[in-house]
Protein backbone atom coordinates (compact mmCIF):
# COMPACT_ATOMS: atom_id res chain seq x y z
CA UNK A 1 0.00 0.00 0.00
CA UNK A 2 1.36 3.42 -0.90
CA UNK A 3 1.76 6.21 1.64
CA UNK A 4 -1.04 8.20 -0.02
CA UNK A 5 -3.40 5.22 0.02
CA UNK A 6 -2.63 4.67 3.70
CA UNK A 7 -3.23 8.35 4.48
CA UNK A 8 -6.60 8.33 2.70
CA UNK A 9 -7.74 5.17 4.47
CA UNK A 10 -6.64 6.56 7.84
CA UNK A 11 -8.59 9.76 7.20
CA UNK A 12 -11.67 7.71 6.28
CA UNK A 13 -11.37 5.80 9.54
CA UNK A 14 -10.97 9.04 11.45
CA UNK A 15 -14.10 10.44 9.80
CA UNK A 16 -16.12 7.39 10.82
CA UNK A 17 -14.95 6.73 14.39
CA UNK A 18 -13.41 10.06 15.42
CA UNK A 19 -9.95 8.61 15.93
CA UNK A 20 -7.11 11.06 15.41
CA UNK A 21 -4.52 10.03 12.85
CA UNK A 22 -1.15 11.32 11.72
CA UNK A 23 -0.37 11.71 8.05
CA UNK A 24 2.82 10.95 6.22
CA UNK A 25 5.21 13.83 5.55
CA UNK A 26 4.53 13.40 1.84
CA UNK A 27 0.75 13.88 2.18
CA UNK A 28 -0.65 16.14 -0.52
CA UNK A 29 -4.13 17.64 -0.40
CA UNK A 30 -4.02 17.95 -4.17
CA UNK A 31 -3.26 14.26 -4.75
CA UNK A 32 -5.75 13.13 -2.10
CA UNK A 33 -8.45 15.36 -3.59
CA UNK A 34 -7.99 13.81 -7.03
CA UNK A 35 -8.69 10.37 -5.60
CA UNK A 36 -11.50 11.62 -3.36
CA UNK A 37 -13.32 13.21 -6.30
CA UNK A 38 -12.80 10.10 -8.40
CA UNK A 39 -14.36 7.96 -5.67
CA UNK A 40 -16.81 10.56 -4.34
CA UNK A 41 -15.46 10.41 -0.80
CA UNK A 42 -14.42 14.06 -0.39
CA UNK A 43 -16.57 14.48 2.69
CA UNK A 44 -14.82 11.58 4.43
CA UNK A 45 -11.45 13.21 3.87
CA UNK A 46 -12.79 16.53 5.11
CA UNK A 47 -14.22 15.04 8.32
CA UNK A 48 -11.07 12.96 8.81
CA UNK A 49 -8.89 16.06 8.66
CA UNK A 50 -11.23 17.88 11.06
CA UNK A 51 -11.40 14.99 13.56
CA UNK A 52 -7.63 14.64 13.48
CA UNK A 53 -7.25 18.39 14.03
CA UNK A 54 -4.86 18.57 11.13
CA UNK A 55 -4.18 22.17 10.21
CA UNK A 56 -3.76 22.63 6.48
CA UNK A 57 -3.25 25.88 4.62
CA UNK A 58 -6.42 27.42 3.21
CA UNK A 59 -5.19 26.72 -0.28
CA UNK A 60 -7.39 26.24 -3.32
CA UNK A 61 -7.48 22.44 -3.04
CA UNK A 62 -8.51 22.55 0.61
CA UNK A 63 -11.27 25.04 -0.20
CA UNK A 64 -12.47 22.72 -2.97
CA UNK A 65 -12.56 19.82 -0.51
CA UNK A 66 -14.55 21.94 1.92
CA UNK A 67 -17.03 23.03 -0.76
CA UNK A 68 -17.55 19.47 -2.00
CA UNK A 69 -18.25 18.37 1.56
CA UNK A 70 -20.85 21.07 2.17
CA UNK A 71 -22.48 20.14 -1.13
CA UNK A 72 -22.61 16.48 -0.08
CA UNK A 73 -24.45 17.43 3.12
CA UNK A 74 -27.07 19.29 1.08
CA UNK A 75 -27.43 16.45 -1.43
CA UNK A 76 -27.83 13.89 1.37
CA UNK A 77 -30.46 15.98 3.17
CA UNK A 78 -32.45 16.38 -0.05
CA UNK A 79 -32.25 12.65 -0.74
CA UNK A 80 -33.41 11.66 2.72
CA UNK A 81 -36.27 14.17 2.65
CA UNK A 82 -37.44 12.96 -0.77
CA UNK A 83 -37.27 9.33 0.30
CA UNK A 84 -39.21 9.98 3.49
CA UNK A 85 -41.98 11.64 1.47
CA UNK A 86 -42.00 8.78 -1.03
CA UNK A 87 -42.20 6.14 1.70
CA UNK A 88 -45.23 7.92 3.18
CA UNK A 89 -46.97 7.91 -0.20
CA UNK A 90 -46.27 4.22 -0.68
CA UNK A 91 -47.71 3.47 2.75
CA UNK A 92 -50.81 5.58 2.04
CA UNK A 93 -51.44 3.80 -1.25
CA UNK A 94 -50.69 0.22 -0.21
CA UNK A 95 -47.50 -0.11 -2.27
CA UNK A 96 -45.15 -2.83 -1.05
CA UNK A 97 -41.51 -1.71 -1.07
CA UNK A 98 -38.22 -3.11 0.18
CA UNK A 99 -35.27 -0.90 1.10
CA UNK A 100 -31.69 -1.95 0.38
CA UNK A 101 -28.24 -0.66 -0.52
CA UNK A 102 -27.49 3.05 -0.10
CA UNK A 103 -30.62 4.27 1.68
CA UNK A 104 -30.15 1.56 4.33
CA UNK A 105 -26.37 1.85 4.54
CA UNK A 106 -26.53 5.63 5.10
CA UNK A 107 -28.30 4.95 8.40
CA UNK A 108 -25.33 2.90 9.62
CA UNK A 109 -22.87 5.78 9.35
CA UNK A 110 -22.36 8.32 12.16
CA UNK A 111 -23.98 10.90 9.88
CA UNK A 112 -25.92 9.92 6.74
CA UNK A 113 -24.01 12.40 4.57
CA UNK A 114 -20.82 10.44 5.27
CA UNK A 115 -22.16 7.74 2.98
CA UNK A 116 -22.63 9.46 -0.41
CA UNK A 117 -25.38 7.94 -2.55
CA UNK A 118 -25.63 8.56 -6.27
CA UNK A 119 -29.07 7.00 -6.54
CA UNK A 120 -31.61 5.42 -4.24
CA UNK A 121 -32.70 1.82 -4.77
CA UNK A 122 -36.11 0.45 -3.82
CA UNK A 123 -37.37 -3.03 -4.66
CA UNK A 124 -40.98 -3.04 -5.83
CA UNK A 125 -43.44 -5.66 -7.00
CA UNK A 126 -43.75 -5.34 -10.77
CA UNK A 127 -47.47 -6.12 -10.64
CA UNK A 128 -47.96 -2.92 -8.61
CA UNK A 129 -46.11 -0.66 -11.02
CA UNK A 130 -49.27 0.71 -12.67
CA UNK A 131 -50.29 1.99 -9.24
CA UNK A 132 -46.83 3.45 -8.67
CA UNK A 133 -46.59 5.51 -11.88
CA UNK A 134 -49.27 8.09 -10.97
CA UNK A 135 -47.72 8.46 -7.50
CA UNK A 136 -44.36 9.31 -9.05
CA UNK A 137 -45.95 11.83 -11.37
CA UNK A 138 -47.93 13.38 -8.52
CA UNK A 139 -44.71 13.84 -6.55
CA UNK A 140 -43.08 15.64 -9.46
CA UNK A 141 -40.77 12.89 -10.73
CA UNK A 142 -39.89 12.47 -14.40
CA UNK A 143 -39.62 9.05 -16.03
CA UNK A 144 -35.99 8.32 -16.87
CA UNK A 145 -36.14 5.02 -18.72
CA UNK A 146 -36.25 1.32 -17.97
CA UNK A 147 -33.52 -1.29 -17.79
CA UNK A 148 -33.50 -5.03 -17.27
CA UNK A 149 -33.41 -4.62 -13.51
CA UNK A 150 -34.75 -1.16 -12.75
CA UNK A 151 -37.20 1.57 -13.69
CA UNK A 152 -35.73 5.06 -13.31
CA UNK A 153 -37.47 8.17 -12.02
CA UNK A 154 -35.78 11.51 -11.43
CA UNK A 155 -36.67 14.60 -9.42
CA UNK A 156 -34.35 17.45 -10.28
CA UNK A 157 -32.40 18.70 -7.31
CA UNK A 158 -33.67 15.95 -5.03
CA UNK A 159 -33.41 12.34 -6.07
CA UNK A 160 -32.35 9.87 -8.74
CA UNK A 161 -34.47 6.83 -8.00
CA UNK A 162 -34.20 3.26 -9.24
CA UNK A 163 -37.30 1.13 -8.69
CA UNK A 164 -35.91 -2.38 -8.90
CA UNK A 165 -37.76 -5.29 -10.43
CA UNK A 166 -35.19 -7.64 -8.88
CA UNK A 167 -32.21 -7.34 -6.56
CA UNK A 168 -29.77 -8.66 -9.18
CA UNK A 169 -30.15 -8.25 -12.96
CA UNK A 170 -31.46 -11.41 -14.57
CA UNK A 171 -28.58 -11.42 -17.06
CA UNK A 172 -26.08 -11.94 -14.21
CA UNK A 173 -27.15 -15.57 -14.16
CA UNK A 174 -24.69 -17.01 -11.65
CA UNK A 175 -25.73 -14.51 -8.98
CA UNK A 176 -29.37 -14.03 -9.95
CA UNK A 177 -30.23 -17.67 -9.24
CA UNK A 178 -29.31 -17.13 -5.58
CA UNK A 179 -31.45 -14.00 -5.08
CA UNK A 180 -34.27 -14.14 -7.62
CA UNK A 181 -36.43 -11.05 -7.41
CA UNK A 182 -35.59 -10.75 -3.71
CA UNK A 183 -39.13 -10.98 -2.40
CA UNK A 184 -38.67 -14.55 -1.14
CA UNK A 185 -36.21 -13.14 1.41
CA UNK A 186 -38.36 -10.14 2.38
CA UNK A 187 -39.29 -9.52 6.01
CA UNK A 188 -42.02 -7.06 7.01
CA UNK A 189 -40.49 -4.04 8.76
CA UNK A 190 -41.80 -3.47 12.27
CA UNK A 191 -44.25 -0.58 12.55
CA UNK A 192 -45.05 -0.39 8.83
CA UNK A 193 -47.84 -1.77 6.68
CA UNK A 194 -45.99 -1.96 3.38
CA UNK A 195 -42.28 -1.63 4.09
CA UNK A 196 -40.06 -4.70 3.89
CA UNK A 197 -36.40 -5.37 4.55
CA UNK A 198 -33.83 -8.12 4.29
CA UNK A 199 -32.45 -9.81 7.37
CA UNK A 200 -29.05 -8.39 8.39
CA UNK A 201 -27.40 -11.56 7.07
CA UNK A 202 -29.21 -11.52 3.72
CA UNK A 203 -28.58 -7.82 3.23
CA UNK A 204 -24.90 -8.39 3.89
CA UNK A 205 -24.91 -11.21 1.35
CA UNK A 206 -26.51 -8.89 -1.17
CA UNK A 207 -24.16 -5.93 -0.70
CA UNK A 208 -21.15 -8.25 -0.82
CA UNK A 209 -22.42 -9.94 -3.98
CA UNK A 210 -23.05 -6.47 -5.43
CA UNK A 211 -19.44 -5.55 -4.64
CA UNK A 212 -18.17 -8.76 -6.23
CA UNK A 213 -20.30 -8.28 -9.34
CA UNK A 214 -18.90 -4.82 -9.98
CA UNK A 215 -15.34 -5.76 -9.02
CA UNK A 216 -15.23 -8.46 -11.68
CA UNK A 217 -17.16 -6.51 -14.32
CA UNK A 218 -15.05 -3.36 -14.39
CA UNK A 219 -14.15 -2.25 -10.89
CA UNK A 220 -15.74 -0.77 -7.79
CA UNK A 221 -14.93 2.16 -5.54
CA UNK A 222 -13.55 2.67 -2.07
CA UNK A 223 -16.90 3.49 -0.46
CA UNK A 224 -18.27 0.00 -1.18
CA UNK A 225 -15.39 -1.57 0.73
CA UNK A 226 -15.99 0.90 3.54
CA UNK A 227 -19.65 -0.24 3.52
CA UNK A 228 -18.53 -3.78 4.30
CA UNK A 229 -16.38 -2.60 7.19
CA UNK A 230 -19.11 -0.36 8.62
CA UNK A 231 -21.73 -3.09 8.26
CA UNK A 232 -19.61 -5.54 10.25
CA UNK A 233 -18.98 -2.90 12.94
CA UNK A 234 -22.71 -2.25 13.40
CA UNK A 235 -23.89 -5.84 12.98
CA UNK A 236 -21.17 -7.57 14.98
CA UNK A 237 -23.28 -10.63 15.79
CA UNK A 238 -24.14 -11.83 12.29
CA UNK A 239 -24.64 -15.55 11.77
CA UNK A 240 -21.21 -16.15 10.22
CA UNK A 241 -21.88 -19.86 9.57
CA UNK A 242 -24.94 -18.99 7.48
CA UNK A 243 -23.06 -16.25 5.61
CA UNK A 244 -20.05 -18.44 4.83
CA UNK A 245 -22.28 -21.30 3.69
CA UNK A 246 -24.28 -19.04 1.37
CA UNK A 247 -21.14 -17.36 0.01
CA UNK A 248 -19.73 -20.80 -0.73
CA UNK A 249 -22.92 -21.65 -2.66
CA UNK A 250 -22.70 -18.39 -4.61
CA UNK A 251 -19.02 -18.99 -5.33
CA UNK A 252 -17.69 -16.05 -3.33
CA UNK A 253 -16.18 -17.65 -0.26
CA UNK A 254 -12.54 -17.22 -1.31
CA UNK A 255 -13.11 -13.64 -2.49
CA UNK A 256 -14.89 -12.85 0.78
CA UNK A 257 -11.92 -13.95 2.88
CA UNK A 258 -9.56 -11.92 0.70
CA UNK A 259 -11.72 -8.81 1.05
CA UNK A 260 -12.09 -9.21 4.82
CA UNK A 261 -8.33 -9.65 5.17
CA UNK A 262 -7.84 -6.48 3.11
CA UNK A 263 -10.27 -4.65 5.40
CA UNK A 264 -8.14 -5.76 8.35
CA UNK A 265 -5.09 -4.24 6.69
CA UNK A 266 -6.98 -1.04 5.91
CA UNK A 267 -8.63 -0.46 9.27
CA UNK A 268 -7.30 -2.82 11.92
CA UNK A 269 -3.54 -2.47 11.63
CA UNK A 270 -2.85 -5.86 10.07
CA UNK A 271 0.39 -6.04 8.10
CA UNK A 272 0.16 -5.60 4.33
CA UNK A 273 0.12 -8.72 2.18
CA UNK A 274 0.57 -9.24 -1.53
CA UNK A 275 -3.18 -9.92 -1.74
CA UNK A 276 -4.20 -6.80 0.17
CA UNK A 277 -1.83 -4.68 -1.92
CA UNK A 278 -3.29 -6.15 -5.11
CA UNK A 279 -6.93 -5.55 -4.13
CA UNK A 280 -6.14 -2.09 -2.78
CA UNK A 281 -4.47 -1.15 -6.07
CA UNK A 282 -7.46 -2.39 -8.11
CA UNK A 283 -9.96 -0.53 -5.93
CA UNK A 284 -8.07 2.78 -5.91
CA UNK A 285 -7.59 2.79 -9.69
CA UNK A 286 -11.23 1.86 -10.36
CA UNK A 287 -12.88 5.07 -9.21
CA UNK A 288 -16.47 5.04 -8.07
CA UNK A 289 -17.82 3.37 -11.21
CA UNK A 290 -15.03 1.22 -12.58
CA UNK A 291 -13.02 1.62 -15.78
CA UNK A 292 -14.42 1.36 -19.30
CA UNK A 293 -11.35 -0.58 -20.44
CA UNK A 294 -12.04 -3.17 -17.73
CA UNK A 295 -15.72 -3.40 -18.67
CA UNK A 296 -14.68 -4.32 -22.22
CA UNK A 297 -12.29 -7.02 -21.01
CA UNK A 298 -14.83 -8.34 -18.53
CA UNK A 299 -17.51 -8.65 -21.20
CA UNK A 300 -15.09 -10.46 -23.51
CA UNK A 301 -14.09 -12.84 -20.71
CA UNK A 302 -17.72 -13.62 -19.92
CA UNK A 303 -18.44 -14.34 -23.58
CA UNK A 304 -15.39 -16.61 -23.80
CA UNK A 305 -16.70 -18.60 -20.84
CA UNK A 306 -20.10 -18.93 -22.51
CA UNK A 307 -18.77 -20.07 -25.90
CA UNK A 308 -15.85 -22.38 -26.68
CA UNK A 309 -13.22 -20.38 -24.78
CA UNK A 310 -12.14 -18.71 -28.02
CA UNK A 311 -11.56 -14.96 -28.29
CA UNK A 312 -12.82 -15.11 -31.89
CA UNK A 313 -16.09 -16.68 -30.70
CA UNK A 314 -16.32 -14.03 -27.97
CA UNK A 315 -15.96 -11.25 -30.53
CA UNK A 316 -18.53 -12.85 -32.82
CA UNK A 317 -20.91 -13.20 -29.88
CA UNK A 318 -20.51 -9.51 -29.05
CA UNK A 319 -21.15 -8.44 -32.65
CA UNK A 320 -24.27 -10.64 -32.86
CA UNK A 321 -25.47 -9.10 -29.63
CA UNK A 322 -24.92 -5.59 -30.97
CA UNK A 323 -26.79 -6.39 -34.18
CA UNK A 324 -29.61 -8.43 -32.67
CA UNK A 325 -30.31 -7.28 -29.13
CA UNK A 326 -32.11 -9.87 -26.97
CA UNK A 327 -35.90 -9.72 -26.83
CA UNK A 328 -36.06 -8.37 -23.26
CA UNK A 329 -33.77 -5.44 -24.13
CA UNK A 330 -35.61 -4.77 -27.39
CA UNK A 331 -38.84 -4.59 -25.39
CA UNK A 332 -37.36 -1.76 -23.36
CA UNK A 333 -36.63 0.17 -26.56
CA UNK A 334 -39.84 -0.82 -28.35
CA UNK A 335 -42.56 -1.56 -25.75
CA UNK A 336 -45.01 -2.75 -28.44
CA UNK A 337 -42.98 -5.98 -28.63
CA UNK A 338 -44.35 -6.97 -25.22
CA UNK A 339 -47.75 -7.32 -26.84
CA UNK A 340 -46.63 -8.47 -30.30
CA UNK A 341 -43.33 -10.40 -29.91
CA UNK A 342 -43.59 -11.77 -33.46
CA UNK A 343 -42.54 -8.31 -34.69
CA UNK A 344 -39.06 -8.71 -33.19
CA UNK A 345 -37.27 -9.30 -36.57
CA UNK A 346 -38.96 -6.22 -38.02
CA UNK A 347 -37.75 -4.03 -35.18
CA UNK A 348 -34.23 -5.42 -35.52
CA UNK A 349 -34.32 -4.07 -39.08
CA UNK A 350 -35.80 -0.73 -37.95
CA UNK A 351 -33.14 -0.37 -35.26
CA UNK A 352 -30.41 -1.22 -37.79
CA UNK A 353 -31.62 1.38 -40.28
CA UNK A 354 -31.83 4.06 -37.57
CA UNK A 355 -28.30 3.20 -36.44
CA UNK A 356 -26.92 3.45 -39.98
CA UNK A 357 -28.59 6.82 -40.53
CA UNK A 358 -28.10 8.46 -37.15
CA UNK A 359 -25.34 6.58 -35.33
CA UNK A 360 -22.61 5.83 -37.86
CA UNK A 361 -19.83 6.95 -35.53
CA UNK A 362 -21.20 4.87 -32.67
CA UNK A 363 -21.29 1.78 -34.91
CA UNK A 364 -17.72 2.44 -36.02
CA UNK A 365 -16.50 2.92 -32.45
CA UNK A 366 -18.26 -0.23 -31.25
CA UNK A 367 -16.74 -2.35 -34.01
CA UNK A 368 -13.29 -0.89 -33.37
CA UNK A 369 -13.75 -1.62 -29.69
CA UNK A 370 -14.60 -5.26 -30.37
CA UNK A 371 -11.84 -5.76 -32.93
CA UNK A 372 -9.33 -4.16 -30.57
CA UNK A 373 -9.82 -6.79 -27.87
CA UNK A 374 -6.64 -8.81 -27.39
CA UNK A 375 -6.73 -12.35 -26.11
CA UNK A 376 -3.60 -11.75 -24.00
CA UNK A 377 -5.32 -8.86 -22.19
CA UNK A 378 -8.47 -10.92 -21.61
CA UNK A 379 -6.36 -13.76 -20.23
CA UNK A 380 -4.53 -11.34 -17.90
CA UNK A 381 -7.90 -10.09 -16.68
CA UNK A 382 -9.03 -13.68 -16.05
CA UNK A 383 -5.88 -14.39 -14.07
CA UNK A 384 -6.37 -11.23 -12.00
CA UNK A 385 -9.91 -12.31 -11.10
CA UNK A 386 -8.84 -15.87 -10.43
CA UNK A 387 -6.12 -14.60 -8.08
CA UNK A 388 -8.68 -12.90 -5.80
CA UNK A 389 -11.23 -15.72 -6.05
CA UNK A 390 -13.61 -14.52 -8.75
CA UNK A 391 -14.62 -16.05 -12.05
CA UNK A 392 -17.26 -16.13 -14.76
CA UNK A 393 -18.97 -19.48 -14.94
CA UNK A 394 -20.34 -20.71 -18.24
CA UNK A 395 -24.05 -21.49 -18.43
Amino acid sequence: MTALQRDIINLIKSALIGEKVELSESFSVEDALKIAKKHRISILLYYGLANSQIKLPKEENYSTLELLSFKEVAVSNNQMYALSHLYSKFEENGIDYLLFKGSVLKELYPKPELRPMGDADILIKVQQYEKIKPIMEELGYDFGGEGLCEIIWKKKGQLYLELHKSLVPSNVEDYYIHFGTGWDMAIKSSGYNCRYELSPEDHFLFIFTHLARHYRSGGIGIKHFVDIWMYNRIYNNLDSDYIIRRLDEIGLKEFYHNVIDTMSVWFDGKEDTSMSDFITSIVFESGAFGLQSKYILSDALKRKAETNNSILSAKQSKIRWLLFLPYDIMCLKYPVLKKVPILLPLFWVIRGINAIIFKKNKIKNSLEEVNGIKDTEVEEYRQALDYVGLEYKSK
